[in-house]
């Protein structure tokens, strides 16, 4: 079941179709194609797209009607957060990079985009496998989509996740000491913000009272390909069980992940 309006003047959504809830039920059909196909490519560029468009559309009825459809398809809430949000929060990223959206459409599609995610997001295992990792926002981000979308698949394997945002780098290493995570993940979101990197990772290393290994990801790693190299981590990639296993972290057994358009795309 999903949202519909029959209003006669019901708002148009701005990424086409005659009503508010035709972009959420486009982006389903696409997904669903695009599943089917060895290259979708050109689908699944379009289902970003259109997914960046319901978040961004003034009015809720889109998202609303996506969520509805989402919670009772699992594949299709799969392809979602494994790989449509992450791409629209890069795109996101790079929208205000570029001027082509403001700092009020970034945070408006965010926050929705949040939301989203929690809901259709698994429930966290109750059984925590081990004492987890950490995952820092720097200070000087000025969103934590990306963080908040891998701080839920993380959760979702069974590994606790805590978060530090708005810290300096003395806060942030006080904080890990108390916490005494697994791992420290890093979520980068723009080359530019990566610049400042180098010099926070080195000052927790050198304040940890132990060996702790650091994994980078985020939008930033499409313009850094070598961001560890360049930040100082032990490792850079957006997929969370490769970051999870280089840290050896145990995942909770029976976490097996269907297939999903998410392989096409890591």
């Amino acid at each position: 079941m999903f949202i519909t309006d029959d209003r006669p003047d019901a708002p148009v959504s701005p990424a086409g179709g005659h009503g508010p809830a035709d972009s959420a039920v486009a982006l389903e059909g696409i997904l669903r194609i695009a599943r089917m196909l060895d290259e979708p490519t050109a689908l699944t560029e379009r289902a970003k797209s259109l997914a960046e468009a319901i978040m961004l559309d003034p009015e809720e009825y889109g998202r609303r009607a996506l969520l509805d459809l989402g919670s009772a398809d699992k594949m299709l809430a799969r392809d979602l957060l494994d790989w449509v949000f992450p791409s629209v929060a890069q795109h996101l990223e790079i929208g205000w990079n570029e001027d082509r959206l403001s700092f009020v459409d970034v945070t408006i599609a965010s926050t929705r985009m949040q939301q989203t995610v929690r809901a259709l997001g698994p429930p966290a295992r109750s059984t925590p496998v081990n004492n987890g990792v950490t995952m820092i926002v720097p200070p000087w981000e000025q969103h934590g989509l990306a963080a908040s979308i891998a701080a839920q698949k993380i959760r979702a394997m069974g590994v606790p996740v805590r978060m530090i945002t708005g810290k300096d780098r003395s806060e942030a290493a006080r904080a890990l000491d108390v916490q005494r995570p697994a791992a420290l993940f890093v979520s980068v979101g723009s080359t530019r913000a990566a610049l400042g990197l180098p010099e926070f990772l080195q000052h927790i290393r050198k304040s940890s009272k132990r060996a702790l290994p650091i994994a980078v990801g985020g939008p930033a790693l499409v313009g850094f390909p070598d961001l560890a190299k360049r930040t100082g981590a032990d490792i850079a990639t957006n997929d969370v069980a490769k970051a999870l296993g280089f840290c050896d972290i145990e995942l909770c057994k029976g976490n097996e992940t269907p297939d999903s358009l998410a392989s096409q795309h890591n």
